[in-house]
């Protein structure tokens, strides 16, 4: 049987950082590391990029690719500036999730979608492919 691809969806803080170092203790290489970039991020975490890249080289990781959601049509181009805009705060202040859909996991999804590896094991059905829409 093929081995299944490892996709590790990054956000650059302590735990997914945590993640890492411990799928590195315990000798496993994931082969694909996503960062969801929504634009509005903290100015520490976008200063932090160049350090985790580092450490990723030194442990053999691949190293992170920055995905972002593309509104079509729209007058914003980050999170916070559909926000400001839309004059509301991110979905998850009223306990829901449409902003993390919308600008982490569909970005992610897509980038998958388009992922060779990914697409071996949709075809020869090891894997379950999830629609990104």
């Amino acid at each position: 049987m093929q081995n299944q691809p490892i996709v590790v969806a990054y956000g650059m803080g302590v735990d997914s950082t945590a993640m890492l170092v411990g799928l590195h203790q315990r000798g496993i290489r994931p082969d694909l590391i996503l960062f969801a970039d929504t634009g509005g991020e903290k100015p520490d975490t976008y200063l932090y990029a160049p350090i985790i890249r580092q450490w990723l080289r030194d442990v053999d990781f691949p190293q992170f690719e920055v995905v972002r959601y593309r509104p079509p049509i729209a007058p914003y181009d980050s999170l916070y500036s559909e926000c400001c805009k839309n004059r509301t705060l991110p979905s998850l202040a009223f306990r829901m999730k449409s902003c993390s859909i919308k600008w982490k996991q569909v970005p992610q999804d897509r980038r998958v979608q388009k992922w060779e590896p990914a697409m071996e094991c949709w075809d020869a059905g090891i894997l379950r492919q999830r629609d990104a829409d």
